[in-house]
């Protein structure tokens, strides 16, 4: 990237904060007004599972709402003078980067995928952006949109931990579509030694990160779940047609490999943790309502999408495969091509899983909280990319 493209992301990453910021402070102001709200803001939990706790795994949320808060109240507010209002500038400041690092991540992620000029990047960032606002519009009121949630405390706990899986995501597909050999540790597929830089503070960076995603909600986690599932389950089938399934579960191709084992252990005991949660035990269940709320969560939402940007989504989609399946006919698909189509892979795949999750999920949890726009975003954020992608072909 040259000097010239990275003054104009530094101009549009500053310009695209600014709006945000402006519009969590000014027009659709984030505010203290929950009952949860004041009590999270107030207390700085352990960034640990909590046994059964209320929220055991929510790590990165709790903390950073207690760490938030007071910054609020102890730096912010003698500086303002206005108690509330010092709240919702810190909150909205924190939710507006988050967003403003997630545009960015997919204008890098679809740079990096078809060779773009930053110019075209930038413009496809922007529809990224315009269309959380889209998707959920209609004629009747109260429209959702996928950057907003109930309360306070529901950005914390929903909005940031998607943007922040998703950003952690995209870091990692990239990795997967263009060197996969750095993600191992030790060797690289071909039983050579890995010449990928894996030093003690790069390894310890990663497991913290992938450490906050995992425990930052269970709901959210899914969205880097998915995809580490397909580049796992399709890397092991690969060796596994290549070497035979002997080598496989020797102990150098588990060390090979640990990078991914790592983050199913995190998810497996995260699941474990909510289980026994306090929420998780105060939940009822009845079957015989469940499957039928969750099917009026899904009909509503159905209603509520704007169906100009479903039908382009579609079109885009098809039109794109189509392209593809053309020109490999042809012989003229090209490196770009193969990688589009890898990555497509990835993100129907983890759309479908996210989707099948969610639902059961909820129709455990129940309580028509499906039908909320920070629940929306965990099945929306692929769907976007998806829409995105596609776009780009065009």
């Amino acid at each position: 990237m040259t000097k010239k493209e990275k003054l104009i992301l530094f101009i549009y990453s500053m310009l695209l904060f600014g709006a945000t910021y402006i519009l969590y402070t000014q027009v659709k102001p984030i505010m203290v007004c929950d009952p949860d709200d004041w009590t999270y803001i107030s207390s700085i939990r352990y960034a640990i599972p909590l046994w059964k706790d209320w929220n055991p795994s929510k790590v990165l949320p709790e903390t950073l709402m207690g760490l938030c808060g007071y910054f609020s109240a102890y730096v912010k507010h003698p500086i303002i003078g206005d108690y509330i209002l010092s709240f919702t500038y810190v909150y909205a400041f924190v939710v507006s980067l988050f967003i403003g690092i997630y545009i960015i991540a997919i204008l890098l992620f679809i740079r990096k995928i078809f060779d773009a000029t930053i110019q075209c990047s930038l413009a496809c960032s922007l529809i990224a952006y315009f269309l959380h606002f889209l998707f959920m519009l209609n004629r009747d009121t109260n429209n959702l949109f996928m950057l907003t949630a109930s309360n306070l405390n529901c950005f914390l706990n929903y909005t940031i931990p998607v943007l922040f899986c998703f950003i952690v995501t995209l870091y990692f597909m990239q990795k997967f579509l263009f060197n996969i050999n750095s993600l191992f540790l030790n060797e690289n597929l071909n039983g050579e030694r890995n010449c990928e830089s894996w030093n003690y503070y790069k390894i310890g960076t990663i497991a913290f990160v992938i450490y906050l995603a995992i425990f930052s909600n269970m709901v959210c986690n899914i969205i880097i779940i998915a995809p580490f599932i397909y580049m796992f389950s399709t890397t092991i089938l690969k060796q596994i047609k290549t070497d035979g399934i002997k080598k496989v579960i020797c102990l150098s191709n588990i060390k090979r490999y640990c990078f991914f084992i790592y983050s199913f252990l995190l998810e497996l005991i995260c699941l474990i943790f909510e289980y026994n949660g306090g929420r998780a035990q105060d939940l009822s269940f009845d079957a015989d309502f469940a499957f039928g709320d969750i099917m009026i969560d899904v009909k509503y939402i159905w209603i509520n999408i704007n169906k100009k940007i479903a039908i382009t989504c579609v079109v885009a989609i098809c039109y794109a495969i189509l392209t593809y399946i053309y020109r490999k006919r042809k012989g003229i698909a090209n490196n770009t091509d193969n990688t589009y189509i890898k990555a497509l892979k990835i993100m129907l795949f983890s759309f479908g899983l996210t989707l099948i999750y969610m639902v059961l999920l909820y129709v455990r949890i129940g309580q028509h909280k499906l039908q909320r726009s920070e629940n929306i975003f965990v099945i929306y954020a692929w769907g976007a990319l998806q829409l995105l992608f596609h776009l780009d072909i065009f």
